[in-house]
């Protein structure tokens, strides 16, 4: 018995180009319930004991208003112009992380050493951030900043006025920046921000209510910025927590030499499924089956309802195997 996540149902014809999966046609969006099933943790703010240019999240302003004094990152309240932005840098494993920054890749650590798809890892364009609110006050901007290296969203957050706005390149485009505005759901202090650039779309969501998704319709795929992520502080106070960083999954095809390999598209039949697993650069699925490539629905017995992986290791002896994580096991909503 295997799992696997279903991408293709009966008729369709499914592609995967630049990562993402394409059904007849049209790439496959994620509502904000399904990119926080499926995307891959990059960095946890909470477990980064750095500061300063050893910090992935960095001030960009000389003298800035963010520090962080304890566990979150505080913003002091000013009452000038004055904009206080943390940037986050991205590094390599394994290099200097007070160096340049670099790409977002799909890397996994959990495959190194393993024989991969690809002898190179992909650049992700598909990134996302969020952060938790402990406090905010006084009168001013919150901005949250994400791109891809083409397209840049900029959301402005005005929490007195208890509304906000999504431009979409303003600098190059000012006349027509205005992507969505709309009113804010109650106050921001206790809450969950998130924004999001996964398949080719803006999301801008608090408290897991989305306010903004403004799609991206150029296909061509973006040149991937080296700094993604900005937040933006002007004229208020702001402590934060819980501050991450995420990428989508990224799918990638066999090569067209493998043995076997079939030329996309693949168009399904009456009752046939194309499903693939989450660990993409090593997982057997539809995409590399040789035989009985597409799932029959017949073959579908139910659906998973609980996750219990990653395990932990225990010791019986000179025996060392894995059994469940009883405080990470989670239930699949």
């Amino acid at each position: 018995m295997l799992v696997k996540r279903v991408v293709g149902l009966p008729d369709e014809k499914i592609e995967i180009k630049n990562g993402d999966v394409y059904a007849d046609g049209r790439i496959q969006r994620k509502t904000l319930r399904q990119q926080r099933a499926m995307r891959v943790l990059v960095h946890d703010d909470d477990y980064d004991d750095h500061t300063g240019p050893a910090s992935r999240w960095r001030p960009k302003e000389v003298g800035s208003n963010w520090s962080r004094p304890h566990g979150p990152r505080v913003h002091a309240e000013n009452t000038g112009d004055e904009i206080g932005t943390l940037v986050y840098n991205h590094t390599t494993p394994g290099v200097d992380s007070v160096g340049a920054p670099a790409r977002i890749t799909d890397y996994s650590f959990y495959n190194r050493g393993r024989l991969q798809r690809s002898d190179s890892d992909h650049p992700m364009a598909d990134v996302a951030m969020s952060f938790h609110v402990q406090d905010i006050h006084g009168r001013g901007l919150l901005s949250l900043l994400a791109t891809d290296g083409r397209d840049e969203f900029v959301v402005q957050i005005n929490p007195g006025s208890e509304k906000y706005v999504v431009l979409k390149n303003r600098e190059t485009d000012p006349q027509n920046s205005l992507a969505a505005s709309g009113k804010l759901r109650g106050s921001l202090r206790d809450q969950t921000i998130e924004v999001s650039l996964f398949d080719r779309q803006f999301l801008f969501a608090i408290g897991g209510g989305t306010l903004a998704a403004v799609n991206i319709d150029n296909p061509q795929p973006p040149p991937v910025a080296k700094q993604p992520l900005e937040i933006g502080v002007q004229g208020l106070g702001l402590v934060i927590d819980h501050l991450r960083v995420y990428r989508d999954v990224y799918y990638v095809m066999p090569p067209a030499s493998e043995p076997g390999g079939d030329v996309l598209p693949f168009t399904l039949g009456a009752n046939e499924y194309f499903v693939v697993g989450d660990n993409s650069p090593i997982s057997e699925d539809s995409r590399t089956w040789t035989e009985n490539r597409f799932v029959d629905h017949n073959s579908l017995v139910g659906k998973p309802f609980v996750v219990i992986y990653p395990a932990c290791e225990i010791s019986l002896g000179r025996w060392h195997i894995q059994v469940p994580d009883l405080l990470r096991i989670r239930y699949i909503r």
